[in-house]
Formats: C-alpha cells, sequence, structure tokens
C-alpha cells in the first residue's frame, strides 16, 4: 500500500500542481493480491481534466511491482 501512495504521489494536480496524495485526493485506497482500487475525490464534479488524472493515476499504480490490476474511481464534490 505504501508503494501504490509513493507511485500515486508523482501524479499532479493539473490545476493545483501539487501531488494528488499530498492534497488528499486519494480516499479509500486498498492491495489486496495485486489488485489496487482507489477513488480519486475531485474538487468538483465538472473538472475538465478528470480523465487525465484518472489515467495517470491508474497508470502510476500499475508501474508498482506486483500491481496485476487497477481500479481507479472518480467521484467529486458538488
Amino acid at each position: 500500500q505504501q508503494q501504490v501512495l509513493e507511485a500515486l504521489r508523482k501524479v499532479n494536480d493539473p490545476e493545483l500542481h501539487k501531488s494528488i496524495v499530498d492534497i488528499g485526493m486519494v480516499k479509500n485506497l486498498t492491495v489486496a493480491d495485486g489488485a489496487v482500487r482507489f477513488d480519486i475525490l475531485l474538487t468538483t464534479t465538472a473538472c475538465p481534466l478528470k480523465a487525465q488524472i484518472q489515467k495517470e493515476a491508474s497508470e502510476a499504480a500499475a508501474s508498482v511491482p506486483g500491481v496485476k490490476s487497477v481500479d481507479a474511481q472518480i467521484s467529486g464534490e458538488t
């Protein structure tokens, strides 16, 4: 779990230019048998770059040794 968080720390919010981990956007992270699941909490559901954030976060988590699958869900505050 710590390795996945470190990988996700490299993903920055395109608008705030800060790590999605450091600003608290990564929620409900679970790692079990190579399957990683987490939520990305956006400040607004209308975020135009949410697909980019989701893609970068999924790729970062998938780069961790031993990870077989990644389920990154986008959610947002209204």
